[in-house]
């Protein structure tokens, strides 16, 4: 399946209903899900499942959730980056069920004994953040501080999609970002010059617009050559109008470069 979806080629449904029933029976026989290699199969499923978007049925995800308990300190970062990206394709059902197995998930990521988080690299907290997002689900106090301190870490490493999805995560949960991340955040967004779409600068100003956080003038100048930048090479009307939305919520004059290159 994993193979399949680095592909991009989805199964017929009778194919995808037999392997539904055979994994399901893989991880529910527990000497077979305990075996090297098992969990990071199962893991990898998912991330192929998330990747065609294959809706998942209730009996294989309660025995994933399970095998999942069990194995967990066999996970390594990787594997849960791979989990957490699926569930944000997937956008699952947020039962009691899923919250628990949520709530493991993110035990795993804070564990200091496992230094789990300090596995994480920019692209796998990207990710984390944007999974985080899609799922319209906050993270727990907990979690964020430990997610704080892996950004900062990783500060000089992230490219501007990341960026532009991370600053997304806490616009659409109207997270209130921690001061010390929102200066790293603005640092980083100086220092990277290339890489920025249309399309990644409205998401950053639709987040700052929900977070409802000032723009200093500074910043906004950057984020006009930026975006004269972006339109050159691409023009999206759609970014266009999200970003005059956020600049109307903001009150905020983006300047005649905005408005002409809009």
């Amino acid at each position: 399946l994993w193979s399949l979806a680095k592909l991009n080629i989805k199964p017929r449904e009778s194919t995808i209903l037999a392997w539904f029933t055979a994994m399901t029976f893989c991880m529910r026989d527990r000497e077979l899900s305990s075996v090297r290699g098992a969990v990071q199969a199962t893991t990898d499923a998912l991330w192929a499942l998330g990747k065609l978007q294959v809706a998942l049925p209730t009996e294989f995800s309660d025995q994933f959730r399970r095998c999942f308990a069990r194995e967990k300190a066999q996970l390594q970062g990787s594997e849960l980056t791979n989990v957490i990206w699926a569930y944000g394709r997937l956008e699952p059902r947020t039962d009691e069920a899923f919250v628990e197995h949520l709530a493991v998930w993110c035990s795993l990521f804070r564990r200091e004994d496992m230094y789990m988080r300090n596995r994480f690299n920019h692209e796998q907290l990207a990710k984390m953040a944007w999974a985080f997002g899609r799922m319209e689900i906050r993270m727990d106090d907990e979690t964020l501080n430990c997610w704080y301190e892996a950004f900062e870490r990783e500060s000089g490493t992230f490219t501007a999609r990341e960026l532009a999805n991370i600053l997304w995560m806490f616009g659409k949960l109207r997270i209130k970002p921690d001061p010390g991340f929102q200066a790293d955040w603005l640092e980083c967004f100086g220092r990277v010059s290339n890489g920025w779409t249309a399309d990644d600068l409205a998401n950053a100003a639709y987040a700052f617009a929900r977070m409802r956080i000032d723009i200093e003038p500074a910043t906004m100048t950057l984020w006009t050559k930026r975006w004269m930048d972006a339109n050159s090479n691409a023009y999206s009307e759609v970014a266009s109008l999200k970003a005059k939305w956020s600049f109307e919520q903001m009150r905020v004059d983006p300047g005649v470069q905005f408005v002409r290159h809009a």
